[in-house]
């Protein structure tokens, strides 16, 4: 995954847990979580919703 994407939802992910660094560590941490939700949620999904294009999670 690109830093580009994971950026990007770790700011979304950040405002809505509180911190930039606990929302991505909340997520990563997460053991009920596949490593593809992990990409999504981090990357997939913003860089969708952006309309970035697929190869920015690449």
């Amino acid at each position: 995954m690109k830093t580009v994407g994971r950026n990007i939802l770790a700011v979304i992910a950040g405002v809505v847990v509180g911190s930039l660094e606990e929302g991505v560590a909340a997520i990563l941490e997460a053991d009920f979580l596949t490593d593809q939700q992990k990409r999504d949620i981090l990357c997939n999904n913003a860089a969708r919703f952006l309309r970035l294009g697929e190869e920015v999670c690449s």
